[in-house]
């Protein structure tokens, strides 16, 4: 079994194909993996194999460069695919890749909902989709789900960061949602 190195792990993700911050067990995964993009030397995998859960993992150079964990929930009334996870390598961030994965999978699933959290880097990632995709806002009030909100504006998106409100997810999409 031929295992891929990571190059770093800022934070090791809760799953079961990460064996330490160094080594990532691909093999597991690769026979239920479908190769759904190849370009400037990546190749673009896509793992279904666990319900409601999507892997997708750039390979480049027989080495994983990036992980991506999206699961599928229930916001409101509808399913969502929801990034969960996104991890990149150190030597390859700040080239685009997570933005290319994020549009990549709006093409291809229609749209994207952001996880609670947000880093500033991700928070840069979903600033960059507000100018190309419809963005909606889904707040709560002591977790209590209200309905989708379009945002329309820079100072709208900026306002949906916490701690300006507590709990908030984005959705960005290439169409529309009936709010």
């Amino acid at each position: 079994m031929r295992m891929f190195e990571l190059r770093t792990l800022d934070a090791l993700p809760d799953d079961d194909i990460v064996v330490n911050r160094n080594q990532f067990n691909f093999d597991k995964v690769k026979d239920s993996s479908s190769i759904i993009a190849q370009s400037s030397g990546y190749t673009i995998y896509e793992d279904d194999s666990l319900n409601d859960t999507k892997r997708w993992f750039i390979v480049e150079d027989d080495k994983v460069v990036g992980l991506f964990k999206f699961l599928n929930r229930k916001l409101i009334d509808k399913n969502y695919w929801v990034a969960a996870y996104v991890w990149v390598a150190p030597s390859h961030r700040g080239k685009g890749l997570a933005k290319a994965m994020y549009e990549m999978f709006i093409k291809k699933y229609g749209a994207i909902v952001s996880d609670f959290e947000q880093t500033e880097d991700s928070k840069r990632i979903w600033r960059s989709l507000f100018k190309k995709y419809n963005c909606y806002g889904l707040f709560w009030n002591e977790r209590e789900e209200q309905e989708w909100t379009k945002i329309d504006s820079d100072s709208e998106l900026e306002k949906a960061w916490p701690p300006v409100e507590k709990y908030v997810r984005l959705l960005m999409t290439a169409g529309s949602i009936n709010t």
